[in-house]
């Protein structure tokens, strides 16, 4: 019996003048979707050259995962080459959660807004919720913030936004799907991607005690700026004994 026959590998070519337009990553993106919605595969892997930026990225943005360096991997033109490994593993569990491509970033911002509207509009002033909008609609905010998204299957139904160096810039679930564990599997989804496990936020009234069931605490009584309210709240892993 083939032990590896849910394994798949994946190769692709883009002509030149097509590089950097996001043409790779949504085509690989897609052609993953429809191998884990229509096969038994459980997990798809790539090999780009190390040094290929533009190929690992595109992984990245079809949200891949670096796995490891494979040294002296391959032989190109004569030249002993090392290879990256990057794989896309189906989630055997409900919500499964990943970066968002920038493309898909339009789409978590409504998802924020609405959910605001519904749940925290009613704590601040209209001023208040007038700067919120503006943050939304700031594209330079927008660009440097890194988003991560919870699915049910093709719907997006959660969002967790980072900014530098960890401090969470949003932080927003579906109304109907509250109480899933969905804001949980966001966060500890996001903390893989950082070594230094000490994050900050400045939450909302509404938000508070869920940061706390995350377990975050206050570390300022609640402040007020320019209409929004919220309270500074951090949190740090603490080394178990």
């Amino acid at each position: 019996m083939n032990i590896h026959r849910q394994t798949a590998e994946l190769g692709y070519y883009l002509v030149e003048e097509y590089w950097g337009q996001g043409v790779m990553s949504g085509a690989i993106r897609q052609l993953c979707g429809t191998i884990f919605q229509t096969t038994d595969i459980l997990r798809i892997y790539a090999e780009p050259f190390s040094y290929n930026a533009g190929s690992r990225r595109a992984l990245e943005k079809a949200g891949f995962r670096y796995e490891g360096l494979m040294k002296n991997n391959a032989v190109k033109n004569g030249k002993v080459v090392d290879m990256a490994l990057y794989s896309l593993t189906r989630s055997l569990e409900p919500y499964p959660v990943r970066r968002l491509a920038p493309e898909e970033i339009p789409a978590a911002l409504e998802l924020c807004w609405r959910v605001f509207q519904e749940f925290e509009a009613p704590e601040y002033s209209p001023e208040g919720v007038a700067a919120f909008r503006a943050s939304l609609d700031d594209r330079e905010r927008t660009r440097r913030l890194d988003f991560y998204g919870a699915f049910d299957a093709e719907k997006l139904v959660g969002v967790l936004c980072m900014r530098a160096p960890r401090q969470i810039g949003g932080f927003f679930v579906d109304a109907a799907y509250h109480r899933r564990g969905i804001g949980r599997r966001l966060f500890e989804a996001m903390r893989q991607d950082y070594e230094t496990q000490v994050f900050t936020v400045n939450s909302s009234p509404y938000a508070v005690e869920a940061y706390r069931r995350l377990g975050f605490v206050p570390t300022d009584t609640e402040q007020l700026t320019g209409g929004l309210r919220y309270t500074p709240m951090r949190f740090e892993e603490r080394e178990k004994v």
